[in-house]
């Protein structure tokens, strides 16, 4: 296990100190911030949902153009946004609603997904 939690350091200071990780860290609090600043569900009607769907969106759409000039980085929107880096691909996505610690990376349906589909 130290094995593969050594490796996946070194990955993140990677894509943190020569990737795309800081501009996006970045871009997500900057986008989280402004839109629970404008959350207003009494004269917009927002919700919870409303106010996760318009961020994961923001911060797809911002990424594409924010990382668009690094080198050696590629991004591409959809509905999650798929960062290139380095020899490997990050997915990030809108968390489910549902509000847990005990959340977990195989409660989600993969069977019809963009991110299986551009891996198969």
């Amino acid at each position: 296990m130290a094995d593969v939690e050594g490796y996946l350091r070194e990955v993140v200071d990677d894509w943190w100190h020569h990737g795309p990780l800081a501009v996006i860290h970045d871009l997500v609090d900057e986008v989280w911030r402004t839109n629970v600043a404008r959350f207003d569900p009494d004269e917009r009607g927002d919700d919870a949902l409303s106010l996760g769907i318009q961020s994961a969106r923001n911060i797809c759409n911002l990424a594409v153009r924010r990382c668009a000039d690094l080198p050696g980085v590629r991004v591409h929107g959809g509905s999650t946004l798929t960062v290139h880096f380095g020899g490997r691909v990050l997915h990030l996505g809108k968390a489910t609603p549902e509000q847990s610690r005990d959340w977990n990376i195989w409660s989600i349906d993969w069977s019809h997904s963009d991110v299986r589909d551009r891996a198969a």
